[in-house]
């Protein structure tokens, strides 16, 4: 008793001393405290609009034109301008140049100065997203002006796009308003970043302001500001513009190469026929920040700071790639040539919306083209005329050069009525947010994905929390998520001062099993997560689809007027006194975890469990007079397609003419390599065979033993265990013991076991409790003879002469295998898994009835 309260006393600490550690560790977290105290401490003031384009590039794209246009309204001294740049020093012109103006306030990102005007700003303009850690306050407006129009594909249309859109999506979902050049951009917004049903802002769909500074900037000014900014350029010249996008998969470090712009520079320079043209090169504002100074001072590469759309005034050819500089540029008539020596590998890697005969100009990936069309560039231009007009009039049907003037007229005047504005994507669909744990590989992730790829979608509208998705089986499966689903990739984590993490550490241990948890419990800190992640979106229901972790059942209870579901995939209360690598579970381990998920089970309008048997059981254990009526079910569906798909899968090699299939790795930066072989089993041999995780309620130790016997009197019996666990050590020990090492193999995790169960005989299930076993429907897929333990929720799994129950001790198993060998486990069965999923959809939409 004495050792269990020491116990819990050293734990409890930890709750104080964990969040105070981290903090000392890690400069982002140092970074998210800081945003959350200036959260609390600056109240929202009515005249400030921030500014920040870019990540603080400098003052460029449309939230540069939206001040400018400020400047020349008569409100603009009503307001406190503030500029986020990135780093003070390198932008001194800037500060010289607004110097004047006791209203326009510069900020370096990330600093304190930084914090404190994005929490207090009653305005935000930014052309791209806010970091992680951005929260907006109920009273802050903010508009997303975004940056472009695309070629290269966005989103969740990018081959990548669930993984990669999370931050992009949660900063959409945030914005009071998104601005949109055109139809085309708008459409992108709806269903690239599946806005569409969600989204609770406006779209302006009214061209984009950052074209108001081509339309209205001489060539004589951008000139003069090139040469102040150290570019080396020539008034008398005219101007070919090389403009190429970034590559690579991370914004802040995209791949480039300097040698590559030096060879197309040395190139055109060396090609071009007349003395009347230069070159500039325009590297994407991702790119310029990486090269190296020398390239940065009396040169011909333009700096990030430089306005895009100021410079494009000055231009008079443009080449290009996949950037959207083009189409902004198209408002000049001017010649655009398209260099794109990777197209293949970036049409596989990124995607592209537009096909190549669909381009206003002509494409090669040799130079050598590029430099001929320039020697000929008047037929060029005659050539692609048709082409360009028609291009240029769905592009930019409402560019008059006064769109940032719209935007001050909708946002700051709020004269809505006079421009072309779409009010919130909402549709008629039931809204369901869901979690469901990590993804990993195990039952509860196949039950999900059997569940999303039976529901109906035109009466679901689908988000799925997404965490750890930089691990590789993580990502497989977050892959395998169907297309309709909205997937939130967890971006970053919560911001908290240390006494809202120290308190969210007690409450994520102990739940809200008392008044003084209530009392401490810190809704403030999950208000502002939910509305960090998700915005501005509003959800019907919000499900809880592990049902084991507190955290994001603390979350997703945030969710304002939604019905709250969470689920139960076990036998719960003797699923937390299971063993965890092997050792019992400490007094103070069995009082938490799990526990706190009980004690909030009253917050939640129903209990669902994976089956009939389970919800009776959890019931039993779990209910109290405020919850009984809680409890329901959902019986779990099995992915048949998942295992017919796999059966028709053979062998991968013959090695002595004996049958192996690879394992591939893959690493989390994505690597494929090869992991192992896995040999078949043997034809003239008898196999037994075993799935799941490595884990005391599956009872492999008695199995194994069992087996023991059974090997004694049968040496040409085999056994194979499929998945891994905290058991494997134990288990690896428990084979070496009773020399069965040529007998008993342990082989892993499978994507696909379906080839390997076929190759067995017999499958045996001797657990001791489960949930609602899928693997034992897959297997009846498969067609095998089943051994399967009598545990409490068997019930829901048998069916008429489909199996052999047996008990769980080793004596029972042993005689479980010797039925087999004696003909005597029936297997004349038959399973029709349309049949039986669509009766367990039934089940499940009647919980939302």
């Amino acid at each position: 008793m004495l050792k269990n309260f020491l116990l819990y006393i050293k734990e409890f600490l930890k709750l104080f001393y964990s969040p105070y550690r981290s903090r000392q560790k890690s400069a982002k977290k140092r970074l998210r405290t800081k945003y959350a105290q200036y959260y609390y401490k600056y109240r929202v003031e009515d005249d400030l609009v921030l500014y920040e384009s870019s990540y603080g590039r400098g003052m460029t794209c449309n939230p540069y034109a939206i001040f400018k246009a400020f400047m020349h309204d008569e409100i603009f001294s009503h307001y406190r301008h503030v500029w986020v740049l990135e780093d003070l020093k390198e932008h001194q012109p800037l500060l010289k140049e607004f110097q004047q103006f006791s209203n326009v306030i510069f900020v370096e990102r990330e600093t304190d100065e930084y914090f404190k005007y994005l929490v207090s700003a009653k305005y935000l303009i930014n052309n791209t997203s806010f970091s992680s850690y951005f929260a907006k306050k109920k009273d802050q407006v903010y508009i997303n002006t975004w940056h472009s129009i695309t070629v290269k594909k966005l989103g969740f249309d990018m081959p990548d796009g669930k993984l990669a859109t999370g931050n992009m999506l949660r900063n959409l979902l945030a914005a009071d308003y998104i601005i949109s050049a055109n139809q085309f951009t708008t459409k992108i917004f709806k269903t690239a970043f599946k806005l569409d049903g969600l989204y609770e802002g406006k779209i302006i769909e009214n061209g984009y302001p950052r074209n108001d500074l081509l339309l209205q900037t001489s060539r004589a000014d951008v000139v003069k500001k090139l040469q102040a900014a150290g570019v080396r350029v020539d008034e008398k010249k005219k101007i070919i513009l090389y403009a190429p996008t970034w590559r690579g998969n991370n914004f802040f470090q995209p791949d480039y190469s300097i040698a590559e712009y030096l060879q197309v520079l040395e190139s055109l320079q060396q090609g071009i026929h007349s003395a009347d043209y230069q070159v500039l090169i325009k590297p994407h504002p991702a790119v310029a920040k990486h090269l190296p100074k020398k390239y940065q001072k009396n040169t011909v590469f333009i700096p990030a700071a430089f306005d895009t759309n100021e410079l494009l005034a000055a231009v008079d050819v443009l080449i290009s790639d996949y950037s959207s500089i083009f189409f902004d540029f198209m408002l000049t008539n001017r010649p655009v040539l398209f260099y794109i020596p990777d197209l293949e590998e970036y049409k596989t890697k990124r995607g592209v919306y537009f096909k190549i005969d669909e381009l206003p100009g002509p494409a090669s990936e040799r130079i050598s083209d590029i430099i001929y069309w320039l020697n000929h560039i008047d037929e060029v231009q005659t050539q692609y005329k048709e082409i360009y007009q028609k291009t240029k009039a769905w592009v930019y049907p409402y560019d008059d050069g006064h769109a940032a003037a719209k935007v001050l007229d909708i946002v700051f005047k709020g004269q809505e009525h006079k421009y072309n504005i779409i009010n919130g994507l909402r549709q008629n669909k039931k809204k369901l947010l869901i979690y469901a744990s990590r993804l990993k590989t195990n039952g509860v992730t196949f039950s999900l994905l059997s569940l999303l790829n039976h529901l109906d979608y035109t009466k679901f509208d689908v988000s799925l929390i997404a965490t750890n998705i930089k691990k590789a089986d993580v990502k497989e499966n977050i892959k395998k998520v169907p297309a309709e689903v909205r997937v939130f990739a967890r971006n970053g984590t919560y911001s908290a001062t240390l006494w809202e993490d120290i308190r969210a550490h007690i409450v994520r241990r102990y739940g809200l099993r008392s008044w003084l948890l209530k009392k401490i419990f810190p809704a403030q800190l999950f208000m502002r997560e939910f509305q960090r992640c998700f915005g501005d979106s509003r959800f019907d229901y919000v499900i809880d689809f592990s049902g084991y972790g507190p955290f994001f059942v603390y979350l997703i209870m945030q969710a304002e007027g939604a019905k709250r579901y969470i689920w139960q995939h076990s036998d719960l209360w003797r699923d937390q006194a299971r063993m965890v690598a092997g050792k019992e579970r400490t007094y103070f381990q069995r009082r938490t975890g799990i526990q706190a998920v009980f004690s909030l089970y009253p917050y939640f309008d129903k209990i669902v469990a994976c089956s009939k048997s389970v919800m009776e059981i959890n019931r039993n254990n779990l209910a109290t007079p405020k919850t009984y009526h809680k409890f329901t079910y959902a019986t779990n569906m099995v992915d048949f397609k998942r295992v017919l798909y796999g059966l028709q899968k053979q062998a991968d090699l013959e090695i002595y003419a004996a049958p192996y299939m690879v394992r591939p790795q893959i690493s989390d930066n994505g690597a494929m390599v090869l992991g192992s072989l896995i040999k078949l089993p043997a034809s003239d041999t008898i196999n037994f065979v075993n799935m799941g995780r490595l884990s005391p309620e599956k009872n492999q130790e008695n199995l194994i033993k069992a087996f023991a016997k059974l090997y004694e009197e049968h040496k040409n019996c085999r056994l194979y265990i499929i998945g891994e666990g905290d058991l494997q050590l134990k288990l690896e020990e428990l084979i070496n013991k009773l020399s069965l090492t040529e007998a008993v193999f342990l082989l892993g995790t499978m994507s696909n076991p379906f080839p390997f169960l076929r190759s067995c005989q017999c499958f045996v299930f001797p657990s001791y409790y489960e949930g609602y076993s899928v693997s034992l429907l897959e297997v009846r897929l498969v067609g095998l003879p089943i051994l399967v333990a009598d545990y409490p929720s068997v019930g829901d799994v048998l069916m008429e002469s489909g199996q052999l129950l047996i008990k769980q001790d080793v004596d029972s198993i042993y005689q479980g295998m010797k039925a087999f060998l004696a003909g005597k486990v029936p297997a004349n069965y038959h399973f029709d898994p349309q049949v039986y999923n669509q009766h367990c959809y039934e089940e499940f939409e009647r919980l939302f009835a």
